[in-house]
């Protein structure tokens, strides 16, 4: 059984993982104005973020459609017996939902699983996938995918602090006087995906290296317990002071793999600069609770 993994530009994975895993990446489209950009290809975070200086206009998200998918996915078939789609939170974009409606169209042959979380979640999500997959070459897409939605979904921790929330609030993720609030006193919030949605839990404000490295010592504290295999510390862009704080902790912690992920223009739309994130994978079900120190 060959089964082609897959997913979106969402999932943030860097190309060198997406190689080393072998997994196929479908691209999302980004506008800038009146140009349409494909991410990954022909725009980055940093472009996001200059056209923001420029015009004070966000760059807009659009979901891959239908129609997109059903090409894609009959490409992908040409040289695989299935296709196993992992795809960005149905939460916060129809474009689960437009996979889905594709697939149904394969006779069963390609499998979409709702990740219910963003960014590089979605890569330790697909990471995962192929260590399944290569436990067992028999394995269907459908029985991955259920392990995937018993045993890695929920599991799954993605959070990240936000410099500013300025993109949230004009993305219409939060309002007008929580962003003139945090920005006014200098606050940081800690952003997490909650059962697919994402809201704010706890406050950080000081220097960014000592907000990192606060933010990801309490993140083990509260999942002391996380999967030593991977994990990621993804952002848009950072000062490598900033990485370098997270990176330590997660040293000390054991870790083997820390990967670097570089958020692409499709998240850094809804994010903004100096966002920084770690995410890994919990031996338990993820169950989020307030710092009381914050």
């Amino acid at each position: 059984m060959k089964i082609c993994l897959s997913t979106e530009t969402f999932a943030d994975i860097p190309d060198e993982i997406a190689q080393e895993f072998d997994v196929k990446v479908i691209h999302t489209n980004v506008i800038m104005g009146e140009e349409v950009k494909i991410d990954g290809v022909d725009i980055t975070a940093q472009d996001v973020f200059d056209y923001y200086d420029q015009t004070g206009n966000l760059t807009r998200t659009t979901a891959i459609n239908e129609a997109q998918f059903t090409e894609y996915f009959t490409e992908l078939l040409k040289d695989s017996d299935q296709v196993l789609h992992i795809s960005f939170t149905s939460k916060s974009s129809a474009t689960c939902e437009e996979a889905k409606k594709a697939a149904e169209k394969f006779d069963g042959k390609v499998v979409v699983v709702d990740s219910l979380t963003l960014s590089s979640a979605i890569a330790l999500i697909v990471m995962k996938a192929r260590d399944f997959i290569n436990e067992n070459s028999e394995a269907t897409a459908i029985e991955i995918a259920e392990r995937l939605e018993n045993e890695v979904i929920p599991n799954t921790q993605a959070s990240f602090v936000v410099n500013t929330l300025t993109y949230l609030y004009k993305g219409g993720r939060c309002s007008g006087l929580t962003m003139l609030f945090a920005n006014v006193l200098h606050i940081k919030p800690q952003i997490i995906v909650d059962h697919g949605e994402m809201r704010s839990l706890n406050r950080y404000r000081g220097a960014d290296p000592k907000i990192i490295e606060d933010y990801t010592r309490q993140l083990l504290e509260q999942f002391p317990d996380p999967d030593l295999e991977r994990v990621y510390i993804t952002y848009p862009s950072a000062t490598r002071e900033m990485v370098e704080a997270a990176r330590k902790v997660l040293e000390e912690r054991g870790f083997k793999r820390i990967i670097e992920g570089h958020a692409g223009a499709t998240i850094a739309t809804h994010c903004g600069p100096k966002t920084l994130g770690v995410l890994f994978i919990n031996k338990e079900p993820v169950s989020w609770s307030k710092n009381k120190s914050n």
